[in-house]
Formats: structure tokens, C-alpha cells, sequence
């Protein structure tokens, strides 16, 4: 018996048949076969056992009440008179608690399922929502692969020339890292060491070229992630400086914190 067996055996509706006694031999050793083989259906048994147990105390009850003697301001006489009503009359009456029972059973197994489908349908919209959430993350992860793929490619490009500016007096321990391919007008920036900037104050990259000094744009300097720069072809140095935050137009020269050749 697999999974697929069991559910369906608990939607063929034979474990309500069971409990109300309305099953066959076969049946009965069907049912029992498959409580040994799930624990889960025994406890399905156990619970619906307890409910017809239950509703039937509680019928056997009601039924009952009205025929003691003195209840609800009956005399004795009244009691003796109910007692000699003739048999096809009390047939009639068990009848009617019988088909009331099983009306009230069948109340409760439909009020049973019916939270049990709720229960199912909540773990089907989490089971939902949580695939949803995985394929974003799928999706992210293919996007971060596809991102490292692309700088792998970029490194391993024949025209990339890894580069590193090294410090100046101002920061002798800098070390940043520049892979700069002129051919792929691409060039990406990773900061290994730089000094955290002022509060009022921000890294600036520049590139010498015919003898000015090109901005090239801010730097993070608290991110040290490679980030893409801008690549200036036929420039001749790279210069980090130390500029007021927003940058500035022209560079500080005498706040320049790192710098490289270029090929």
C-alpha cells in the first residue's frame, strides 16, 4: 500500500461506513488492514468511533428524559400510559431516533471533513506560497549566477588587464583593484584597502589623459563588491582622490589617496 492508496481509501467515504457498522466481512478486514498499515487512519477511526459515541449518549439521553416518571410535571399516570402504547408505535419512536441519529452523524461527519478540507486547503495555499517564494529565490540565484558568469567572462577576456593601485604617502596601505579592458570599453573596481572617508568627505576616481584629469565617477568606498567604473580608452593613470560628497569638477591633487599606470 503506498500514499496514493491511503488518500484514496480516505475519500472512498468506507471509514464512515465503518464506524456506523454498515460494512461487509471484506470491508471490515479492508479497514482494519490499512488502520495497521497507516497510524493516521486508526486515528481517524478513533476519532469518528468517538464521535458516534458521543452523539448517541447524548440522543439515548434525550430520548429517554421525556419518559421519566414526574419529568417535566408528568404524574405516574402519564408515565403508565406511554408505557402501554402499543409495540408498532414504539417502533415508530425508536425509528425516529434512529434516523435522527443518523442525520446528527452524518452532521458530524460533515462537519469533520468539512474542517479537514479547510485544514488541507490552508497547507495547499501555504504549500503555494512557499513555491512562490522559492522560485524568486530561483530567480535571484540565476541572476547572481548570469552576473558572476558575465565578470568570469570579463576577467578571462584576452583584452583585460588586471591592474592595482597602490597607495600614497597620504594611505600607504590602499589597495584597490582594477581589471580594465579598452577593447570591451568595460572596466570593474574592487577595493581591498582604503581608509573610510569623512563624514563630509568622498572617494573620487579620475583618468589622465592628454594631460587632463577625467572624472570617472564616485567611488563606495565602503563596498568591496567589484563595481563597474567607466573606462576611458587611450588614458594613461588612474588616481583616487579624496573630494567634498557629490564630487567635485576639477580634482584635489594634493588629496590623492591611490593611483596606477595604465597598459
Amino acid at each position: 500500500m503506498t500514499p496514493m492508496d491511503k488518500e484514496r481509501f480516505l475519500q472512498s467515504g468506507l471509514l464512515e461506513q465503518y464506524v456506523l457498522g454498515l460494512t461487509s466481512e471484506e470491508e471490515n478486514e479492508e479497514v482494519e488492514r490499512y488502520a495497521r498499515a497507516f497510524p493516521e487512519i486508526q486515528s481517524e477511526i478513533d476519532i469518528l468511533q468517538i464521535a458516534v459515541m458521543q452523539y448517541a449518549e447524548e440522543q439515548i439521553g434525550a430520548s429517554k428524559a421525556p419518559e421519566m416518571p414526574g419529568a417535566n410535571g408528568q404524574s405516574a399516570g402519564a408515565w403508565e400510559s406511554k408505557a402501554k402504547q402499543p409495540a408498532k408505535s414504539q417502533g415508530r419512536t425508536t425509528g425516529f431516533w434512529v434516523v435522527t441519529a443518523l442525520l446528527g452523524l452524518s452532521v458530524i461527519f460533515g462537519f469533520y471533513y468539512f474542517s479537514q478540507a479547510q485544514n488541507s486547503q490552508e497547507r495547499i495555499t501555504q504549500l503555494n506560497n512557499n513555491l512562490v517564494a522559492y522560485q524568486k529565490d530561483c530567480e535571484k540565484e540565476q541572476q547572481t549566477l548570469q552576473s558572476l558568469q558575465q565578470q568570469l567572462a570579463f576577467y578571462e577576456h584576452t583584452g583585460t588587464w588586471p591592474l592595482q593601485l597602490t597607495g600614497t604617502p597620504l594611505s600607504p596601505d590602499s589597495r584597490i583593484r582594477v581589471y580594465w579592458n579598452e577593447q570591451e570599453k568595460q572596466a570593474m573596481l574592487q577595493i581591498v584597502s582604503l581608509p573610510d572617508a569623512p563624514a563630509d568627505k568622498q572617494y573620487q576616481l579620475w583618468a589622465d589623459k592628454d594631460g587632463e584629469m577625467v572624472d570617472l565617477g564616485l567611488i563606495d568606498s565602503h563596498n568591496h563588491q567589484p563595481q563597474a567604473i567607466r573606462c576611458l580608452p587611450k588614458a594613461s593613470r588612474l588616481n583616487i582622490t579624496l573630494e567634498p560628497v557629490g564630487g567635485s569638477k576639477e580634482p584635489h591633487v594634493d588629496q590623492i589617496f591611490a593611483a596606477t599606470n595604465l597598459p
